[in-house]
């Protein structure tokens, strides 16, 4: 009897767990997960800049910003609600747009060419705006920007996550991942 309890109350442990990964807006894989701004599963957001090659219509391709509202305005077929969506996804939908409008059987092709920069401030030599890249780590972020001052907590950092109102505390070790549209405060050390 006591071992069957002791096993519901670890089920019960582990789905509390679960669920409130699961209520997070970051993604369960985000904080570590070497890959995950890997184009083919990154979430396209405001300011990502998409390269779109529509062969033989050298007219209708070029580089296309997603702007504020998530839109991805391009010739003849307006705009493109590319917020929240894949680089593959936004390819379905422009080759069906320009389907429906322009061309019969358009081959399309499409690849981040910029993703959305982060920020970093706080306790750090140069802060600012900085240009995002797949698998970029916080160790990274502060060595472009300069490294840390001498007043930095070096144990912890600060990230707010472009998708979440709330500012979440990590701590500072190899392999923390930077998304792009992230903001990272470094703190002060206190004596």
């Amino acid at each position: 009897m006591v071992v069957w309890l002791r096993k519901i109350g670890a089920l019960f442990l582990g789905i509390a767990a679960l669920s409130a990964c699961a209520s997070s807006n970051v993604p369960l894989a985000q904080a570590n997960a070497p890959g995950y701004n890997a184009p083919e599963i990154y979430v396209l957001g405001s300011g990502d800049r998409i390269k779109i090659t529509v062969y033989e219509e050298p007219d209708l391709s070029g580089d296309f910003i997603i702007d504020d509202r998530g839109q991805l305005s391009m010739p003849v077929i307006d705009e493109v609600n590319a917020a929240g969506l894949t680089i593959a996804e936004v390819r379905t939908l422009v080759r069906e747009a320009f389907s429906r409008t322009l061309l019969v059987n358009p081959k399309v092709s499409a690849e981040i060419s910029e993703y959305k920069p982060y920020f970093i401030f706080g306790e750090i030599a140069s802060p600012g705006r900085y240009p995002s890249y797949p698998d970029l780590s916080v160790y990274n972020a502060i060595a472009s920007a300069g490294g840390l001052t001498y007043r930095a907590n070096r144990k912890f950092v600060f990230i707010k996550h472009a998708d979440r109102e709330d500012e979440l505390k990590y701590e500072l070790k190899p392999g923390l991942a930077v998304l792009p549209g992230d903001t990272i405060r470094v703190g002060e050390r206190f004596f």
